[in-house]
């Protein structure tokens, strides 16, 4: 290939690069580009991302082979159809022995699997669209849904700051109430409801028609079940100080909305608010390629006493972009006090888990 670029233009001065209509004066040829791009797509994914099986027969040309794949396509979908149904009744005990049997060409009359009992099971559910009746994001890519009724209504700001451990959670709420609807708003005093949990449901980058399963994102106050709380975390787009919208990893800590009991909301109060801790990134792939993931470090604000406590922000539910999972940089040994429920919280440093699923890997390098 180098080659090639080396004495290309030789080829362009003596003609030798023709068309139909004559002479082309350049080498802007579209599979030339795309073949410049094959090793670095390897590296990055494992495989061309023109040739994912995510994609399968979504563009052809209709020319011969072309019955042949979809035939092949369609039958391998329903085997794997056929698969997940016969883990589902095994997962279950459905018994197959009493399965009639046709003989002679008998057609036998429909009966139960396991004659004189009463059996069912349930498969998994199809998952609702949250498109259409939850909040959706300004450029239409993301929805969220919490349920109709929440987990608590008609509470104090005190009762949240004090029941989720957030004592920065008031000025924060206050600040952010200003700065919508203006200093010393009748807002300020209005009353909480909240949730322990909503889900954020989202487009396919790959099949851009396609609507994705939702994710669950967890905020649970602390509790002798999860003392230091459940919270998820999740990617958000910020505004810093400087007015730069920014990306960033941050921890859900408390779901709420401002009651609508009384006047009408302004629109930014209307949505409901995230309490959410911050993570700062600190290392690229590029920089640790044996890792192949960001690092992300929880960020801290120090007080006038020299103490130090965790960075907090309000920030809108639409400002979500998606649910993320972390994995601690444990060092030369693990804490035996970390597990599943408590690592979030024994460790400031972590990787951004970019390879959980393909959907995720494009999205955060397109974020990113």
């Amino acid at each position: 290939l180098a080659e090639f670029h080396r004495y290309k233009y030789a080829i362009l001065e003596a003609g030798a690069r023709r068309g139909r209509t004559g002479d082309i004066p350049h080498f802007q040829i579209p599979k030339l580009k795309l073949f410049q791009s094959f090793g670095r797509t390897i590296c990055s994914v494992g495989s061309l991302i023109q040739y994912t099986a995510d994609n399968p027969f979504l563009r052809t040309n209709r020319k011969a082979g072309f019955a042949e794949q979809i035939t092949c396509h369609l039958d391998r979908e329903e085997s794997i159809h056929r698969f997940d149904l016969y883990v589902l009744l095994c997962t279950n005990g459905t018994l197959f022995g009493s399965i009639p049997t046709v003989e002679d060409g008998a057609t036998p009359l429909p009966h139960p699997v396991v004659p004189e009992e009463d059996y069912s099971f349930t498969g998994s559910a199809t998952f609702r669209n949250h498109f259409l009746q939850g909040f959706v994001s300004d450029d239409a890519t993301t929805a969220f849904h919490v349920t109709q009724k929440p987990d608590f209504a008609d509470k104090p700001l005190s009762y949240v700051s004090t029941t989720y451990g957030l004592p920065d959670l008031p000025a924060r709420l206050l600040s952010y109430i200003d700065s919508v609807a203006g200093p010393n708003s009748p807002f300020r005093s209005r009353l909480l409801r909240g949730w322990l949990k909503f889900r954020i449901q989202m487009h396919s980058w790959l099949r851009p028609l396609t609507v994705l399963p939702s994710q669950q994102v967890q905020a649970l106050p602390p509790s002798k079940e999860y003392p230091y709380g459940k919270c998820d975390t999740v990617l958000a787009r910020l505004t810093s100080p400087s007015g730069t919208p920014t990306t960033l990893v941050v921890q859900v800590r408390a779901v709420f909305a401002l009651s609508t009991r009384g006047n009408a909301l302004p629109p930014d109060l209307s949505y409901p608010l995230l309490y959410v801790q911050c993570f700062a990134f600190v290392a690229t792939p590029a920089e640790q390629p044996e890792i192949g993931m960001y690092t992300v470090r929880r960020m801290f604000i120090e007080n006038i006493n020299g103490g130090r406590y965790r960075a907090g922000a309000i920030i809108p539910i639409l400002d979500v972009t998606h649910a993320v999972e972390l994995i601690p940089k444990y060092g030369a040994a693990a804490s035996r006090d970390a597990t599943s429920e408590t690592s979030l919280e024994l460790y400031d440093e972590f990787y951004l888990n970019c390879f959980s699923s393909k959907e995720f890997y494009y999205t955060v390098h397109d974020a990113l």
